[in-house]
């Protein structure tokens, strides 16, 4: 009979799993924060700050609130591929600056924004409305939009993980109580 209690306290433990790394990996419908179905994406060079001004509009998961907002891609690159929220620019500071032209052409973009220019040019990622900069055909980096989770999901996150950290402590304390009671309840010197 101790020998059943103590695997079903093991099954169960094992059967819980790592509630912490549940609560940090756990994505509700409008944590997240992506460039919208139709970003309308346009590229600005900078060359006082020798980056890009991305400007973009992007939404809420589950939301059709656009709302728009520029970055600068180098600066953020890091950023970006981690997945935490850019260092946001006002949209205003791509006025003066050249635009990049994108590959395919965006509706926006006139004829003479195509002609003149740097030499750089971007082609547009159609599954993350991502871009790759090239310049005369050289590919010279690739920058995803933005995808990020809101500050309310970071709030929850960090308010559920002390719960979490007992709770996976209980469970370890499951798993590991079983067999050194059993080892008492038999040991000789009992």
């Amino acid at each position: 009979m101790k020998t059943k209690f103590a695997l079903l306290l093991v099954g169960l433990s094992f059967a819980i799993g790592c509630t912490t790394s549940q609560v940090w990996n756990e994505r509700r419908t409008g944590d997240v924060i992506r460039g919208s179905a139709e970003p309308e994406l346009q590229l600005f060079l900078a060359p006082d700050r020798r980056d890009v001004l991305v400007t973009y509009f992007e939404t809420r998961e589950g939301k059709r609130t656009r709302v728009p907002r520029a970055y600068y891609a180098r600066v953020n690159a890091a950023r970006l591929r981690n997945n935490l929220t850019p260092e946001f620019a006002p949209r205003s500071a791509a006025a003066g600056l050249q635009p990049i032209p994108l590959d395919p052409p965006a509706p926006n973009f006139t004829a003479s924004a195509l002609t003149r220019g740097s030499g750089l040019r971007a082609r547009l990622s159609s599954s993350d409305h991502g871009f790759t900069l090239t310049e005369q055909g050289r590919e010279l980096e690739y920058y995803p939009l933005p995808l990020y989770e809101t500050a309310t999901a970071d709030f929850r996150k960090v308010a559920l993980t002390p719960f979490a950290v007992v709770t996976d402590a209980l469970a370890v304390a499951a798993c590991l109580l079983p067999p050194f009671a059993f080892a008492y309840a038999t040991s000789p010197n009992h």
